[in-house]
């Protein structure tokens, strides 16, 4: 595995770099023997690190990372802190870690040797989850494709936990380890599930699980956010599952829930604008964030113009108030950010 990291000097200024031995790296750095900067700010501590699957990933990384303001690689740094302590086993509500360790418990036993792992992303991996307003996201990745059988017992468990689930329940995807090692655009999957299909399954889980699979351009999204600041449930680590995914398919990924947005904006205002400037961020910036890390970009770096909408749908998201906009000055601000990612294109 190849690491991009970033140290913090004696000084308190930054340094990111690349390599494939991340303790001999600091070693070094700390001996003198590593790069020209951080010679004269010895002692440096590692602030943060990422990894990937190949040398040239990691190299790209290093190059999009070196672009950032020094306030956006603090708030990287500070997502890799708060994605460690959610790692620990009971960080979560004592809710959700107990839906979590029931579908764990039960997957395992379900699959046996065929399930290499369970990877939590979404808001629980970002640490905004609002149990109101978010679902449970996870992937399930296996060695082959499960038989019809297994297929509806990992629907008919999630139908069980459904009465003490978030209301807006689950989502699942079940994805083969060769589809996640060697990345494709759109990706296959073999199963799928969330509330959007919960009545369907109800009606007929057999014809569902024997009709559910195919491509879906969001597991690009997906994979992209588990790499990111994923979490394994269980199973082995995500670093050796997941192979990288190009920025041009993770884009067009997280721009398809935009490209309706002028009408979207009236149905589900909160989340279309949270979305588009999460999508900004990323194009302007390469930053991964979630619908709430993204309206927080978006208060710091959007014209001052389009500032008030992306507030009230923070404080909106948060719980801490209504969402009343007029219509012409939603769509105003969908068509601005629309001209904006349009820009960048």
């Amino acid at each position: 595995m190849y690491y991009t990291y970033i140290v913090r000097c004696a000084d308190k200024t930054l340094y990111t770099g690349w390599t494939n031995d991340l303790d001999q790296r600091i070693a070094a750095h700390n001996s003198g023997r590593g790069a020209k900067y951080t010679r004269s700010r010895r002692p440096v501590a590692l602030a943060y690190y990422e990894l990937h699957a190949t040398k040239q990933a990691a190299m790209r990384r290093e190059w999009q990372i070196k672009k950032l303001r020094s306030a956006q690689k603090e708030m990287l740094i500070q997502t890799g802190l708060q994605k460690q302590e959610r790692g620990k086993k009971g960080e979560f509500p004592v809710e959700v870690q107990t839906l979590l360790d029931e579908i764990t418990a039960a997957y395992r036993k379900i699959l046996g040797e065929n399930l290499t792992g369970i990877y939590l992303h979404g808001s629980l991996a970002f640490g905004c989850f609002r149990w109101d307003k978010s679902d449970i996201d996870f992937l399930v990745v296996t060695v082959k494709e499960p038989s019809e059988p297994e297929k509806e017992a990992l629907i008919q468990t999630l139908l069980a936990l459904d009465g003490n689930s978030p209301p807006k329940g689950f989502e699942m995807s079940v994805i083969l380890k060769d589809d996640c090692r060697r990345f494709t655009y759109p990706t296959r999957f073999v199963l799928h599930y969330s509330n959007a299909h919960k009545e369907r399954c109800l009606r007929d889980i057999k014809g569902y699980c024997q009709q559910m699979n195919g491509t879906d351009p969001d597991l690009a999204a997906h994979f992209t956010v588990t790499q990111a600041v994923g979490i394994t449930l269980w199973g082995e680590e995500k670093e050796t599952v997941f192979g990288p995914v190009p920025r041009s398919d993770y884009l067009d990924s997280i721009r398809g829930d935009s490209k309706n947005a002028e009408e979207d904006i009236l149905r589900d205002p909160v989340y279309t604008i949270l979305n588009l400037c999460r999508v900004l961020a990323f194009e302007k910036e390469g930053l991964i964030l979630s619908k709430e890390g993204g309206g927080v970009w978006g208060l710091q770096n959007l014209p001052p113009v389009c500032r008030s909408p992306v507030e009230a749908a923070l404080q909106c998201y948060r719980g801490g108030a209504d969402f009343s906009f007029e219509s012409a000055l939603l769509r105003r601000f969908a068509t601005d950010l629309l001209e904006l990612l349009s820009a960048g294109s």
